[in-house]
């Protein structure tokens, strides 16, 4: 199923945003990022944008095969890669409005 303009909006935020995701790179091997979320949002549905983190395909997929061990492996608290994340989104969105 096809999402809607405004759920894409919500999961992943405005294309700036996940392009800035994308182009931090992959916060264990500096690989291309996607936008990994962190959290669900509950059943069936994606959280909100604010719960991505940056990682490659290779480490997202490996995520989900256990959240808990690949934390322990990479020394990594996902949520707060993703609380700076969103913080760093912040500040970059912020100087670029103002840079209108």
């Amino acid at each position: 199923m096809a999402r809607t303009a405004a759920e894409r909006l919500r999961i992943y935020g405005p294309p700036e945003r996940v392009e800035f995701v994308q182009n931090l790179g992959c916060i264990i091997c500096g690989q291309p990022a996607v936008n990994a979320h962190t959290a669900t949002g509950g059943l069936s549905r994606k959280a909100d944008y604010t719960t991505i983190a940056n990682l490659c395909h290779a480490h997202h997929d490996e995520s989900h095969r256990g959240v808990k061990t690949f934390e322990r492996k990479y020394g990594l608290d996902l949520k707060a890669v993703a609380a700076s994340v969103e913080a760093a989104w912040r500040v970059t969105s912020t100087q670029l409005t103002e840079g209108e």
